[in-house]
């Protein structure tokens, strides 16, 4: 499985918290997330989790999340 994350922003009361925030996760790597406090560490990692608190909202951004053949989803686009 893989994750392409790209122009992710997450609004909290209409202000941009998490701003344009791209990576991607290749199948099998692994990832961590390194920043200042309170940078959005948390925050990009709960949106792509589908987990924001409920003050915060997906305002932008692909969370394609696919299996080894290519075929996946958009994660900021399904339900739960």
């Amino acid at each position: 499985m893989s994750l392409e994350v790209t122009d992710l922003v997450v609004e909290i009361d209409g202000r941009r918290v998490v701003d344009g925030v791209s990576f991607a996760v290749p199948n099998g790597a692994r990832v961590g997330l390194i920043g200042e406090s309170g940078s959005g560490k948390s925050l990009t990692a709960l949106a792509v989790m589908g987990l924001l608190p409920r003050a915060a909202r997906l305002a932008g951004g692909v969370l394609h999340f696919a299996d080894p053949s290519g075929a996946g989803v958009d994660l900021a686009t399904i339900d739960e």
